[in-house]
């Protein structure tokens, strides 16, 4: 999902060949791993906020890189629950535009408490709300991530209301390479 014919594909490669980023957004294609806090649409962001985020310069390495890039991007204005859907608005908007079908994209158990008052109903209608309104086309299927740097007691404590939710498809869990 979503079905690609052999002339989709050809024009595909046609369009990266040529740097036609365009062409690119025209085809329909699937986002299987979105960390939609850095996968929204900047000029969304900077039209919403007035806030713009610096373009990455190179690969980040680890997860210290990618929290500093982040707090040097976002900073604290961004710490809120009114700041984080919009993040998840950002996130959609960049999928309809991208032209992607099929969007896997979710939240960290950590941030339940600390943007969604711990309700999770609330953090699956952000994530469904923003959908909706910003790329009905869009296949949705929602995750939630786990980090390995957090103790186990801690996250089977934050992990609990996740289970046995049907809106989520699969869990991220992440840590820096070795």
């Amino acid at each position: 999902f979503p079905s690609h014919d052999k002339a989709e594909s050809l024009l595909f490669k046609e369009a990266l060949k040529n740097g036609d980023l365009e062409g690119i957004h025209r085809i329909s294609k699937s986002d299987l791993h979105n960390h939609f806090s850095l996968g929204g649409n900047r000029d969304y962001i900077n039209k919403m906020t007035g806030r713009s985020s610096q373009r990455l310069k190179q690969v980040l390495k680890s997860m210290d890189e990618m929290h500093r890039w982040t707090d040097e991007s976002y900073g604290k204005a961004f710490s809120t629950s009114e700041m984080r859907r919009l993040l998840v608005d950002a996130c959609f908007v960049q999928a309809q535009y991208d032209g992607v079908k099929l969007l896997e994209v979710g939240e960290d158990v950590w941030a339940l408490n600390e943007y969604f008052d711990n309700d999770i109903r609330s953090l699956i209608s952000a994530f469904t709300g923003a959908n909706q309104k910003y790329a009905p086309d869009t296949k949705l299927r929602l995750q939630f991530g786990l980090s390995r740097h957090c103790g186990i007691s801690y996250l089977e404590k934050v992990i609990e209301p996740f289970w046995g939710e049907k809106d989520f498809y699969s869990i991220a869990y992440y840590r820096d390479w070795e």
